[in-house]
C-alpha cells in the first residue's frame, strides 16, 4: 500500500506480482508471502548471491528479518548470456552454504507476455513490464 495524493492508503498499480506454483517449491520453500521487509537483489552475473545474503543475515542479527528478492529482467539475462535457472541456481546455492532457514524468493523481473514461459518455472513471482500497452485503447 502507498499514500496518494490525498493521504489514502492504495495499492501500488504499477507492479503486479502474480504467484505461480512452481517445481521449485516442492523443496520446502512455501507459497509466496513477503515478510514485513523484503530487499530486491539483482545477481546480474550470478556471482554475488552469498554477499547478498550475507546482507540479510547481519539484518536479522539485529532482530530485522529481512526477505532476499533475487531478481534478473530479459534484457539483463540477454546482456549477460545467461538464463532464468541460473538465477534459482544461484539463490539456492547460497541459501545453502550460509544455512539460511528464513524465506527467499525469485522474481522474473520485466518480462513480457511473450516471454513469460521461459520464466515460469523458477520464479516465485512475475514483474510484468506493461510500458508497452501504455497509451493504448481496449
Amino acid at each position: 500500500m502507498e499514500m496518494n495524493y490525498y493521504g489514502r492508503r492504495e495499492p501500488r498499480c504499477d507492479v503486479m506480482p502474480i504467484h505461480f506454483p512452481t517445481t521449485h517449491s516442492e523443496s520446502g520453500r512455501r507459497a509466496l508471502r513477503l515478510a514485513k521487509y523484503s530487499f530486491g537483489v539483482g545477481d546480474r552475473f550470478a556471482r554475488q548471491a552469498m554477499a547478498q545474503l550475507r546482507a540479510c543475515i547481519l539484518a536479522a542479527r539485529d532482530g530485522i528479518e529481512v526477505v532476499p528478492v533475487w531478481n534478473k529482467s530479459l534484457r539483463e539475462h540477454s546482456i549477460v548470456g545467461s538464463k532464468p535457472k541460473q538465477v534459482l541456481e544461484a539463490a539456492e546455492a547460497a541459501v545453502r552454504e550460509a544455512y539460511w532457514e528464513g524465506a527467499f524468493h525469485i522474481d522474473a523481473e520485466r518480462i513480457t507476455v511473450e516471454t513469460v514461459v521461459d520464466f515460469l518455472q523458477y520464479g516465485d513471482y512475475l514483474t510484468l513490464d506493461l510500458a508497452s500497452a501504455i497509451g493504448r485503447q481496449g
